[in-house]
């Protein structure tokens, strides 16, 4: 790995702060340094959208094609009562794919995010294709981390709708809501820094990976906390967006105008995802930095910084 990462002498890192540790950026400032990071090396930063855009775009084409039709024949059976159970289990099918296959794309995407923005952030340069090579042999160990997420985030949202639902109380059952949104905030910040952790650092997975971020993150929950609302809050109308260009069949748009909003929107959706996961290396970095941890050429082996010797 050594002789993949070469050294970019055009960038200098943050300037050390007056007691010569690292800056602490605060949420703002790890949202400018994220915001920062494509224009130290665009190439890098293009040629990794297009990788995760093209196949993504791609299938939402085909999600088009082939369920538009049957999403249609389904809706006109449901309003004259008159559903066929083979366009439904065809509908379903085509839905699961659909799904299975996007959480693919998104899941080698983050791959790609988090060890892209990595390199940057460390002033390395890297090779789309050395980075595809590194991603190659280190997949394993995110995909149990990722696999974990899924589940405990199914567990998660099923749990709080039942509790919800057991509230009664009109005002209750907002107050529920809310509170269950909250406590997914941080557990989502804990469960995506753990994603990072397992990208970026050598035997760590699964639980020990949630773990360690936690670890990390210990006295900068806060922070994780609004990082997170902030990133959520700016995602979240460009996923409706994204789920209603996907799911709507309007016949009064032309197809060449369903295809432009479809694109549009799936970019857009890349985009968020693409933030989101270059903020979160950046406070991963931030976390390692407030607990005197530096980082080698591997980008994975943890040490303590060495305070300096009194003269």
């Amino acid at each position: 790995m050594a002789n993949d990462v070469l050294p970019s002498p055009a960038v200098t890192s943050p300037p050390a702060s007056a007691d010569g540790s690292a800056p602490r950026l605060g949420v703002i400032g790890t949202m400018r340094e994220a915001i920062e990071l494509p224009a130290r090396n665009p190439k890098l930063v293009i040629q990794i959208m297009l990788l995760i855009f093209s196949p993504f775009s791609f299938l939402v084409l085909l999600h088009y094609v082939l369920a538009g039709p049957l999403m249609e024949k389904v809706e006109d059976g449901y309003e004259r009562s008159e559903l066929d159970p083979r366009d439904i289990r065809s509908f379903v099918g085509i839905e699961s794919v659909f799904l299975l296959s996007s959480c693919i794309i998104f899941f080698l995407g983050m791959l790609l995010i988090v060890y892209g923005s990595a390199v940057i952030y460390n002033n390395k340069s890297i090779s789309l294709k050395q980075l595809v090579s590194r991603i190659k042999s280190t997949w394993k160990k995110s995909f149990v981390t990722w696999f974990f997420v899924c589940i405990l985030a199914i567990l998660y949202w099923a749990l709080a709708l039942v509790i919800v639902r057991w509230v009664n109380l009109y005002i209750w059952s907002w107050t529920a809501g809310m509170l269950a949104a909250a406590l997914y905030l941080f557990l989502a910040v804990l469960w995506s820094l753990g994603l990072v952790v397992s990208v970026l650092e050598d035997d760590v997975s699964g639980p020990k990976a949630f773990l360690r971020a936690e670890k990390l993150m210990r006295r900068k929950k806060m922070e994780a906390f609004r990082l997170m609302s902030m990133l959520e809050l700016m995602s979240f109308p460009i996923y409706i967006v994204f789920y209603v260009t996907s799911a709507d069949d309007d016949d009064k748009l032309g197809v060449f105008a369903q295809f432009a909003f479809g694109a549009a929107a799936t970019f857009l959706f890349c985009a968020a995802k693409f933030f989101s996961f270059m903020v979160l290396t950046v406070f991963y970095y931030e976390c390692r930095q407030n607990h005197g941890e530096k980082i080698d050429l591997e980008l994975g082996q943890v040490y303590k910084a060495v305070p300096p010797v009194a003269q």
